[in-house]
């Protein structure tokens, strides 16, 4: 009896040193390893089941074959706004786009509406992101005198960009295999870390587990198992990627990837929520940080 106390104290002990947070509050974005420049997206596929919004929403169909879009303009300034406007009804078309030339990190966007007098064109530029993703681009209207600039926020979907020289494949996927099984740091072995979830406004699929402001408990085992909650529900072993620095686990139970990423002097920055990263496109669900 006196023995299993004392494993039994141990244990609590344990559980109370590495229960504490072993970074500090370090929110010193400095370290962390951000959205870089990337070229822009290869050709029309890259827009397959895209949703993103500038000033109009604009959904970009799925299937891969029929280049279709819906559009709305919801914008405060429909009044004023230099693309077409509908009393907020939603429209529907086709698109083209083109790469540039000489130029990888420019794009031109063609939509074309039943009523020829809606269409315009945009101008795709100051692409940022990582190679399964793009997370910001600048556009303009083509003709438009003023060359005002509207900032893209990608709403659903992965838009992603043509691989910088130095990489392979063709753009159109994060990864062509299974993964390779991976460890994780020594440092995060024994770790037990409360994150807190963020949405971002990002949809999620049904049955998704978490809501925005969520407090979740992560487990890191010293067999690199992920164990999720308070019933320390595991997700297994994780993998990598190619094309990402992310340490990725799979839970079965929801479909959805946890991938942890780091700050650029290896501590840990924060665990994002995706569908599968094997094929595109990718949708983000939001991520896990620490508390501000």
């Amino acid at each position: 009896m006196r023995k299993f106390l004392f494993v039994l104290l141990v244990f609590l002990s344990t559980i109370s040193i590495i229960g504490c947070n072993p970074f500090g509050n370090d929110d010193d974005d400095g370290n962390y390893v951000g959205p870089t420049a990337v070229n822009a997206p290869v050709n029309a596929a890259a827009f397959n089941g895209v949703k993103m919004s500038f000033n109009p929403t604009i959904t970009f169909a799925s299937d891969g074959t029929t280049n279709t879009f819906t559009y709305v303009n919801n914008a405060e300034d429909t009044g004023i706004s230099k693309f077409p406007d509908a009393g907020g009804a939603t429209l529907s078309g086709t698109y083209t786009y083109t790469q540039d030339a000489t130029d990888k990190t420019i794009g031109t966007l063609n939509f074309i509406f039943a009523d020829a007098a809606k269409n315009f064109s945009l101008i795709m530029k100051n692409f940022t992101g990582y190679a399964n993703g793009i997370t910001g681009l600048e556009i303009t209207k083509v003709g438009d005198s003023s060359s005002t600039a509207f900032q893209v926020r990608i709403v659903e979907g992965a838009l992603v960009p043509e691989p910088a020289a130095t990489s392979t494949g063709t753009g159109t996927s994060t990864d062509t295999g299974a993964g390779t099984d991976v460890t994780i740091p020594d440092s995060l072995k024994g770790q037990i870390m409360d994150l807190t979830y963020g949405r971002f406004g990002n949809s999620v699929p049904g049955g998704f587990p978490y809501n925005d402001g969520d407090k979740v408990k992560f487990t890191f085992s010293s067999s690199s198992i992920l164990a999720i909650g308070e019933s320390y529900r595991s997700v297994g072993t994780p993998k990598k990627y190619s094309g990402s620095e992310e340490i990725v686990w799979y839970d079965s139970e929801y479909n959805i990837y946890y991938a942890l990423s780091f700050k650029q002097d290896g501590s840990f920055n924060e665990i994002n929520v995706y569908s599968n990263p094997a094929t595109t496109p990718v949708s983000f669900y939001g991520q896990f940080g620490m508390a501000q």
